[in-house]
């Protein structure tokens, strides 16, 4: 096994990958990503990589730097993200790319779907809420999965501390109050921790009303509201403690949800790719088998891209295969892999180590790596094959519904 793993130390170190990690800042994610000029947005926040010793936040339209947005404050910084404070003259709408500079350098400049903020037209109006979206969260338990609602202030006055009511088939089941401030124009994603979508079989409506009690004077009361359908075709399958997923255990069985991180920090949630085939993989760095599996996947992903199909691998182990202990590759480590392979899908660092209930590791694992799952476009189970077999697994994808 060792051989295997010098083997792929020293094709990475031949391809040069073994430099130091870039040190310029990757900017991931920002929020909001929309707002309405003439007003102050006190927790603007971005998310990435490489923010250690950051210095400010630019924004940039076309080649030069717009100076009429102005980062005032800092609120908090972090490797990870940086929360400021920035104002907004009323005469200006568009698009901007958002830059982050540190003492290294600076983010990507040019326009890319993860950077743009976009400024909409000055508005004296009232603040004007909405329920925009309801969709599946980012995790599963016992308990059912969580819930993402996406609340919009359409109008053109910032609002703060309001109520949105939750709602499963007709029965209240939660209230959440939303304690920041959310601008003039912006879209803010919550998920409340007290309300779950069962992870049973069935169908289910999920509604959330914003405002219930109209305590906020609107534009507009009519449009609160917001009732969307849910479906599980089967029951989600569980290991039992102490045990392993099996396929008897997991067939035609609903998949657990997860959301796991790359090595640029962006999160990606298994319910997000509902609707197309799914094959998840999972394995450890220091296996061989998964080394043999990765260098596959590729071509597995062309061949089948006529079906939809989504690959998303995860790694719930570094390269230390000596220990008992998991420990998930760090983002560097995880870019290697990525570059060494030239993979061309999400792949993703477990959190076995430092979140074990959350883990896909936990919720998937099997006796034998690595762990491929088929799942089928309405998220159950198709085929679960332990180690590699190539052939199998294209018999697998080619019965995925």
């Amino acid at each position: 096994m060792k051989r295997f793993l010098f083997a792929l130390l020293f094709s990475v170190a031949a391809s040069g990958l073994l430099a130091a990690a870039d040190p310029y800042p990757d900017l991931v994610q920002i929020l909001p990503m929309t707002a309405r000029a003439g007003q102050t947005i006190p927790n603007f926040k971005v998310i990435g990589t490489h923010f250690d010793n950051f210095q400010k936040i630019e924004f940039r339209k076309g080649t030069g730097v717009d100076k009429l947005i102005k980062m005032t404050k800092i609120i908090k910084k972090d490797p990870s993200y940086v929360i400021v404070e920035m104002e907004i003259p009323a005469g200006i709408t568009g698009k901007r790319a958002v830059v982050v500079l540190t003492n290294a350098g600076t983010s990507v400049i040019t326009f890319t779907p993860e950077n743009t903020f976009e400024v909409l037209p000055y508005s004296k109006k009232k603040p004007d809420l909405k329920i925009s979206k309801i969709a599946w969260g980012t995790t599963s338990d016992s308990n059912g999965n969580l819930a993402r609602v996406s609340v919009q202030n359409a109008g053109g006055t910032p609002v703060r501390n309001f109520k949105v009511d939750l709602y499963l088939d007709g029965t209240k089941k939660l209230r959440y109050t939303y304690a920041p401030i959310l601008p003039a124009g912006s879209t803010m994603v919550i998920e409340p921790p007290g309300f779950r979508i069962p992870n049973l079989k069935g169908g289910y409506t999920v509604r959330a009303t914003v405002d219930p009690e109209n305590k906020i004077e609107e534009e507009s009361e009519k449009n609160n509201s917001l009732a969307v359908p849910f479906a599980q075709a089967a029951d989600e399958f569980v290991i039992p403690a102490g045990g392993y997923a099996t396929y008897a255990l997991t067939k035609l069985k609903t998949a657990p949800n997860f959301t796991l991180k790359d090595y640029r920090t962006k999160p990606y949630t298994l319910y997000d790719y509902r609707g197309k085939p799914i094959f998840v993989v999972l394995g450890s760095m220091w296996s061989a088998y998964n080394q043999a599996e990765t260098a596959a996947l590729n071509k597995i992903l062309t061949d089948y891209q006529s079906k939809g199909l989504t690959i998303i691998q995860v790694l719930y182990d570094d390269l230390n295969s000596d220990d008992n202990i998991l420990k998930a590759p760090t983002p560097d480590l995880l870019k290697l892999w990525v570059d060494a392979n030239s993979l061309k899908f999400p792949v993703l660092a477990d959190i076995a180590d430092t979140d074990l209930a959350h883990s896909a590791f936990a919720r998937y694992q099997s006796q034998y790596q690595p762990m491929n799952y088929i799942i089928n476009s309405d998220g159950t189970v198709q085929a679960l094959l332990e180690g590699f077999y190539e052939a199998d697994v294209r018999t697998a994808l080619n019965n995925c519904k």
